[in-house]
């Protein structure tokens, strides 16, 4: 007698911004690469391409499913996220921090939630750390470096060296909630996906869990789902994988050595590069731009500087 298996349903919900994504869809093939289970990514008509483009140069994900997401809030994203939910029964659900209320939309169907932040053990120690003791407002300036207790190694920091989320959340209410919920949300969850692995840094990820009481799979670098593909899709490790047809590995090699930030890059020292990058969500004004600008040429280091493309700004 042959016993049918049920593939195993896992959503994903990744945040719309690239840098989480990508990483999104690197873990959304990790579970698609294993036996009897079924991936499904939760994206909009805008997002889209960026990951069809990926399942067609990457290892297939067996379905990827678009909600159409209206402009006017969280709420009605809530409730379209419960719907699909209710219909689709999935067996888990990976949704991104920004979305504190997907644990409660979860938690009605009995789906267990996991979040996915896209920072490491050691950030999301801090994080709380920070969150809960407030260390910062223990010193008078914001060069005054101060300890975030009971973290191993003594780490010390300065106010400027903390999110303005965390600095200023007693005198923004609004984002103040939205962190806080964000904490809370995590705390009622299954647990967390953390994209690093637990030899880079086993204090921190024992302090994660044992002290701090959060439960964490440590499933990175994810990116390595992606070995073999080549940079010029915008997704790979950018690490040819080693392989026995010569053609292959010709045709890897040589994409590589298109990509010009890459070969830029190779011919520089180790060290030497300075890399800016504030996020595709970041808004800077021409003015802040050219500051920017200014001060790194007067550095007189090599630097790579991602901006976007925005027709508006000169």
């Amino acid at each position: 007698m042959v016993v049918e298996t049920k593939d195993l349903h896992i959503v994903f919900f990744p945040f719309m911004d690239h840098g989480h994504m990508i990483p999104t869809l690197h873990i959304a093939r990790l579970f698609a690469a294993r036996d009897n289970v079924k991936a499904t990514i939760i994206t909009t008509s805008l997002t889209m391409p960026t990951f069809t483009k990926a399942n067609e140069i990457g290892p297939p994900i067996t379905n990827i499913q678009v909600v159409q997401f209206p402009s006017s809030g969280l709420p009605d994203d809530e409730q379209q996220l419960e719907d699909y939910l209710e219909k689709t029964r999935p067996d888990c659900l990976v949704a991104d921090m920004f979305y504190p209320w997907a644990t409660q939309c979860a938690s009605k169907f009995n789906i267990p939630r996991l979040v996915f932040h896209g920072i490491s053990c050691f950030s999301l120690c801090a994080q709380e750390i920070i969150r809960v003791h407030e260390p910062y407002k223990n010193v008078s300036s914001d060069d005054e470096l101060f300890l975030l207790p009971s973290m191993p190694g003594e780490i010390m920091l300065t106010r400027l060296q903390i999110s303005e989320d965390l600095r200023k959340k007693g005198e923004e209410e609004e984002e103040k909630f939205l962190f806080d919920r964000i904490m809370e949300s995590e705390v009622g969850s299954y647990g967390v996906i953390v994209n690093s692995f637990y030899e880079l840094e086993s204090d921190y990820a024992d302090f994660y869990t044992n002290e701090l009481g959060r439960r964490a799979w440590n499933i990175g670098p994810v990116s390595l789902t992606n070995k073999g593909v080549g940079p010029k899709d915008g997704y790979g490790s950018g690490q040819p994988e080693t392989r026995s047809d010569p053609a292959q590995k010709t045709f890897e090699v040589k994409a590589m050595e298109k990509h010009e930030c890459l070969k830029w890059l190779s011919s520089k020292k180790p060290g030497s590069v300075i890399y800016i990058c504030f996020g595709s969500t970041s808004s800077s004004i021409a003015p802040q731009l050219h500051e920017i600008a200014m001060a790194l040429e007067a550095s007189g280091k090599h630097f790579i500087w991602v901006v976007r493309n925005n027709n508006n700004t000169k």
